[in-house]
Parts: C-alpha cells; sequence; structure tokens
C-alpha cells in the first residue's frame, strides 16, 4: 500500500508540474504585452458608439513600427490588417471590423513620442510601417465613421 501511494503522488506532481509549464508557455506566446524593451501605450475607442474599449494600456514590445507592434500582439488585441497600396491597412481591433472600406466605419489613429517629436492627431498619423516605436511613445485608435 505504501508503495502504491507514492508511486500515485510521484504522478500526480508530475502532471501538476507539467500543467504549470504548459501554462506558462501558452500564457507567454500569446499575450505578447509583457515581452520587449520598449513600452507603447495604447488606447483604443469606439466613435460610432461612443465607448473605450481601452485606456492608456501598457504594452512591453520590442517593434521597430506601429505595424510590427500590432503583428506581435494580433491575438491580444484582435488585430486584422492587410497590405494596400500604401502601406498596412488596420481592418479590425477587438471585434470592431471595417466591412467596407469605402463606406466605414474605419479605423484611424494618433501617435505621440516625445523622443521623436511627434504629435500626430487621430487621421493625421502616417502609414502604421512608417511610425517607428520608441520607448514611452502612445498610440490611439479609434473607430469611426467621419475622418
Amino acid at each position: 500500500m505504501k508503495k502504491s501511494f507514492w508511486i500515485k503522488t510521484i504522478i500526480a506532481i508530475a502532471i501538476v508540474v507539467v500543467g504549470l509549464f504548459a501554462y506558462s508557455y501558452i500564457n507567454k506566446t500569446t499575450n505578447n504585452s509583457s515581452v520587449g524593451n520598449k513600452t507603447l501605450t495604447v488606447t483604443i475607442k469606439d466613435a460610432v458608439d461612443n465607448k473605450t474599449i481601452i485606456e492608456n494600456e501598457k504594452f512591453k514590445t520590442d517593434a521597430n513600427t506601429l505595424a510590427d507592434f500590432l503583428n506581435e500582439n494580433t491575438k491580444t488585441l484582435g488585430v486584422k490588417m492587410e497590405n494596400g497600396k500604401y502601406g498596412s491597412f488596420l481592418l479590425a481591433l477587438k471585434g470592431l471590423e471595417t466591412k467596407d472600406k469605402n463606406k466605414g466605419p474605419w479605423w484611424t489613429y494618433g501617435y505621440k513620442s516625445s523622443s521623436q517629436n511627434l504629435d500626430y492627431k487621430v487621421g493625421s498619423a502616417p502609414v502604421m510601417d512608417k511610425i517607428n516605436v520608441h520607448d514611452g511613445d502612445s498610440v490611439e485608435f479609434v473607430f469611426t465613421n467621419t475622418f
């Protein structure tokens, strides 16, 4: 009886350890917001329904551009993008998606970077592939019917 008790105990401990490693691996690969040397502050708003989805959430990243950051956080932020004539085009964030690019609503964004002396208002920022991410920068995404 003692021998079977110890065998069952060792098996239970092994299962718990394997489960913890699996949880840690899954969490690390699906939540990129805790990886990287730069911090980017993200706000996401739905102007169509007048809601704030995320406000000033900090993400750690090693991304070079805003498009790279969104690619890193596809699962976390529910990102859908496509390559267009002028670069990456944002189609969806957090379940809000542009269904008709001619009629909207669309995703617009603004970008601030004190280290680069940038302050692009929402709707006036260049294509995401041209925005370099620096530590301490912030981005505001707005889903809107108007430009």
